[in-house]
Order: C-alpha cells, then structure tokens, then sequence
C-alpha cells in the first residue's frame, strides 16, 4: 500500500521544463546512488522522473476544479517563492488554490506542499485571498463564491518532513509491509537525531506471518512497541534489553545457534517478546511470539 498520494496540476510538467526548475543532475544522481545503484546513467535520471509523473494524480480531478479566479492571494512568507520565474510563480499559487478547494470540498486537513529552495525545512506557511469564481468538473459538492481563503499549509523539501507526518504505526496496522515500515521508522529515528549505525537487517521465512495473524496488529500501540523494538535492535539500542535465547527454561539452559548466528529476545510489552538471529551482518527477524515461546525458526 502507498504511504503518500502524489499531486501535480496539470501545468506542472511544462512549468517546470519552461522554467528549468526540475530537480537537478546532481540531486537525482546522489538519491539514486543513496538506493543502491553505483552507476548511474543519464537515462536512469530520466526514468526516474518518468516513473514520477506516470504515478502522479492530477490535483484538478481530485478538487473537482479545472480552474479558478482569486483576488488578492497571498501567502507568508513567499521569499523562496518570489524569486522563481513569473509562470512558476503563478502555478504554485494555482496548486496551494486547487488543494484549498480540494481540502474544502472533501472536508480534510492541509495535505504537505513539495517544493524547493526552502529557508527552512518544513515552513509552515498562511495563506490568504478571495475566490470570485470556480469551474467546476465535478458538480456533486460546491464552494459559495465568494470564498475567503484563511488557511496554513506545511511546505517541506526534504524527506525527514514527509516521513514525519506519517503514522507508521496505523500504517502497518492496515497492511504496509513490515520491511518499508521499519525502514521508514528507523529513517524516522534517524532524523530525529540518533546517531547510531543503521546496520544491516532482514527478515525470516516467518516473520511477516507472525505479524499478520488474525487480530494481532489491530492497535496502533502494539504495533508501534513492535516498530519500536526492532528499530532498537537494529541500531543496537537499549541492549541491556536483550536476553539469550535459551533452549529450555532451566536456569542453566545454553543459547540456541544456527551455525555462528546466536538467537535473542527482546521484550515487546507484558506480553510478547521478538525472536531474532545475531548474524555476522545484522539482525534477522525471526518470531514475535508470547513469553513462554521459545522456539526460533532456523
């Protein structure tokens, strides 16, 4: 499932061609080399952008308005918008004015404004101005015209804004997969200022199973104490945390193995406990099980 919904006007494509404002070189190359490809070529550049705008929603279907006409639109502070060209400057207002509609209509809160060249990363950001007249596509809902606009809107540049207005929990909860959930809450972490080494990581044959079994992660609480455990064990936190995990209950019991790999457990809450194999390379996710579970799949 998509975390995020992405929305251009229709005009942006050519605004941004026209007034040379598409992400640079550079930037691109660097982000794609940040997800595993050492050799980057001008075409992977070009795919990327492709697959981009092939995914993208039109914010004129999802306002239900093809246009409008404001008096007076304005928005503080507008200096990293101010010195764009003149017809990136006019659809950047058109798109804050189509989710103002959009946001109206479905009854929904500000959705986050992507741009660049920020004073700061996330701005928030009032907007103001009245509209006179919509041209509607869809009719089954419309604004009173005239229509004040008084409203704030978050615009951010960089990932750490995006990934922190996700609710990773309530995400996984309706089906994101475990490996994208934990990789975003541990960037989470990350930005938030942990300094620890992101280390190497996977799951088990079995894991994502455990997880998804019937009523397990039907609270968000569970399963951001999930989220929250093994984000700690990947980046080797809280380790006073962590007990061998035995192959019986005695006290003398000896720690399980695979091989070189040593079995651990931490505590999830009162009442389940995460299973995982120390590998030469990083933790391997083994089991989320209840307390009295001792067994690990190899």
């Amino acid at each position: 499932m998509p975390c995020f919904k992405v929305l251009f006007s229709e005009n942006s494509i050519q605004v941004l061609a026209d007034s040379e404002a598409f992400p640079a070189l550079p930037a691109i190359k660097l982000a794609l080399r940040r997800a595993g490809r050492a050799d980057v070529q001008p075409q992977d550049v070009s795919r990327v952008i492709t697959g981009i705008l092939s995914r993208a929603g039109s914010a004129e279907v999802e306002a239900g308005a093809r246009d409008f006409i404001c008096d007076d639109f304005k928005m503080t502070p507008y200096s990293h918008v101010g010195q764009r060209a003149e017809n990136f400057r006019k659809e950047h207002d058109r798109l804050l004015g189509l989710m103002h509609i959009k946001n109206c209509l479905n009854g929904e809160a500000p959705q986050l404004f992507v741009t660049s060249g920020l004073p700061r990363d996330p701005l928030p950001v009032a907007i103001s101005g009245t509209i006179d007249l919509i041209e509607y596509s869809q009719t089954t809902k419309i604004i009173s015209c005239p229509h004040l606009i008084t409203s704030t809107q978050t615009q951010c540049e960089g990932e750490a804004a995006m990934i922190g207005r996700l609710d990773l929990p309530a995400l996984f909860c309706e089906g994101l997969l475990f490996i994208t959930a934990l990789e975003l809450y541990i960037r989470c972490r990350i930005n938030a200022g942990s300094t620890s080494t992101v280390r190497p990581w996977r799951i088990g044959r079995e894991f994502e199973d455990a997880l998804r079994r019937p009523g397990f992660l039907s609270r968000p609480d569970l399963a951001r104490k999930v989220l929250d455990t093994c984000a700690d064990t990947v980046l080797r936190d809280r380790m006073s945390d962590c007990r061998h995990l035995r192959v019986d209950a005695g006290p003398s019991s000896s720690q399980q193995y695979r091989g070189q790999d040593g079995a651990w457990r931490r505590d999830i809450d009162d009442e389940y406990r995460l299973h995982y194999w120390e590998t030469t390379t990083g933790p391997e996710f083994a089991l989320v099980g209840p307390h009295r579970e001792l067994r690990i799949p190899h």
